[in-house]
């Protein structure tokens, strides 16, 4: 999929549902002068798939956003690339991939920011966090930093936790069942995506995807 949003204009794809072995989601961004393009998600992921997600800012003033949330099954094996590429001026962007690992699923969620020369006042973050719910989940997130200009705001993190037990005990004793309690927990971590949309609908989609 081709999102060309025209000059001044945003163009948004909110994307739920599954993906599994053949799939391949493959979005380009190409937002004209002063244009806004979004690509967000709540996704379970089964299986091999594949998804790729690249925008390239060519024109002054373009911003791009991705917000994806990705649970990826038991027996998973999912590949993510995203990346906002800047190579005009006064351009924005901002990744959030937000990543469930299950039991023996695995990822690698590959992360890019890329500044060319000449795209001064850019201003790009890149945010990767992974809760596992396994010991035996296997989730590589790599955020990558790319800048050949000065006069540049970027920054990236990553961060890669399990699941807290003394939030699972403090569930538990509310009475919540373990496997409901780590349940909930997860979506809470998925759904915080809400707090980074760009627009009350999309912040909605996101809480009623992990409600």
């Amino acid at each position: 999929v081709v999102l060309m949003p025209e000059a001044g204009s945003t163009v948004n794809v909110f994307i739920r549902g599954e993906v599994s072995t053949g799939h391949t989601l493959y979005f380009v961004g190409l937002p004209a002068h002063n244009a806004t393009v979004g690509v967000y998600g709540a996704v379970s992921c089964s299986g091999q798939p594949e998804m790729r997600i690249q925008y390239a800012h060519t024109s002054s003033g373009s911003a791009g956003y991705i917000a994806l949330g990705l649970d990826c099954a038991p027996q998973a094996n999912v590949s993510l690339f995203a990346r906002n590429h800047h190579a005009a001026k006064n351009t924005t962007g901002d990744i959030t991939i937000k990543t469930i690992g299950q039991q023996r699923s695995a990822a690698e969620i590959l992360g890019w920011v890329t500044i060319a020369t000449g795209a001064s006042n850019t201003n790009s973050f890149l945010h990767q966090d992974t809760l596992l719910l396994s010991p035996d989940s296997n989730i590589r997130t790599i955020p990558n930093l790319q800048i050949a200009h000065h006069d540049v705001k970027a920054s990236h993190g990553a961060t890669v936790g399990y699941v807290d037990p003394a939030a699972l005990y403090y569930l538990g004793s509310r009475g919540i069942a373990s496997d409901i309690a780590t349940q909930m927990i997860a979506d809470g971590f998925l759904g915080s995506l809400s707090s980074v949309a760009r627009n009350k609908m999309i912040a909605q989609l996101f809480t009623e995807a992990y409600v």
